[in-house]
């Protein structure tokens, strides 16, 4: 029995991170759209430009598809909240 739980927590946290990617590549392509041309996955969580956008995106982020999504949406919030006070 707690194998099974165990799977299926692993499965879980799969797909918040699945959608978090999926966030993070929406956030970019949203930021090359007004013009930040140099944007990728990998800077958009540095910047401090781009931090502020993609927090944007996130709060303004309506109908999330599913819990796993609503979940990464927050866990991203927090994330790149705390970056933005260190």
């Amino acid at each position: 029995m707690g194998k099974e739980i165990l799977i299926v927590m692993n499965e879980h946290e799969n797909h918040i991170q699945k959608s978090k990617k999926e966030l993070l590549i929406q956030g970019v392509e949203k930021l090359k759209i007004i013009g930040f041309e140099n944007v990728t996955i990998l800077n958009i969580l540095t910047d401090d430009i781009y931090q502020l956008y993609f927090l944007s995106f996130l709060k303004n982020r309506s109908n999330p598809i599913n819990k796993d999504e609503i979940i990464a949406i927050k866990e991203l919030k927090l994330f790149v909240t705390r970056l933005r006070e260190v």
